[in-house]
């Protein structure tokens, strides 16, 4: 009996879950501005496909051709996507400091930068929060399918392939 892998949604949830529970930990520690925990969340994040991707294969005895371990790593870090575009939008409505924490750390961000004025960083923080959601919902789109590609790809490079059973089963 062949044993059936666990699904991409799964997989999916428990990461989205971690991420988001390191998330709420974050902001309410008040270490939301800090980079090195959106590397960290960044981390998870892809380590979580690689996880995802090499576990596939290993319950598939290795059964695997490098597209199929790459379609499911992608499809797990669409589920993720997906899931932390919806925490994010309840997460600012319900904490509407979230957003003035992240335009005043732009703002910090900008003001660092000596080629920026005044009145151009005023212009940049006010585009910036009224487009606050659209931004919101862009940046953790294209971000999080950007590194679900890349953690994909490396996913599916590392995972142990048995080419015997694939050449036998193309027979």
């Amino acid at each position: 009996m062949e044993q059936v892998p666990t699904s991409n949604v799964t997989k999916g949830v428990i990461i989205a879950l971690v991420i988001i529970v390191l998330s709420i930990i974050n902001f309410f520690s008040g270490l939301d501005a800090q980079s090195w925990t959106q590397y960290l969340i960044s981390g998870v994040f892809m380590g979580g496909i690689i996880w995802s991707c090499i576990i596939y294969g290993r319950q598939l005895n290795g059964d695997v051709s490098f597209g199929n371990t790459f379609a499911h790593g992608f499809k797990v870090s669409a589920v993720v996507t997906v899931l932390l575009i919806v925490f994010l939008l309840l997460f600012s409505f319900i904490f509407p400091e979230m957003k003035e924490r992240a335009l005043e750390t732009a703002r910090e961000q900008m003001s660092q930068n000596p080629k920026m004025t005044q009145k151009m960083i005023d212009d940049a923080i006010s585009m910036s929060t009224k487009s606050f959601t659209v931004f919101l919902i862009a940046g953790a789109l294209f971000g999080y399918l950007f590194m679900g590609l890349i953690a994909s790809l490396i996913g599916a490079v590392v995972t142990k392939k048995n080419p015997v059973s694939t050449i036998q089963r193309q027979v």
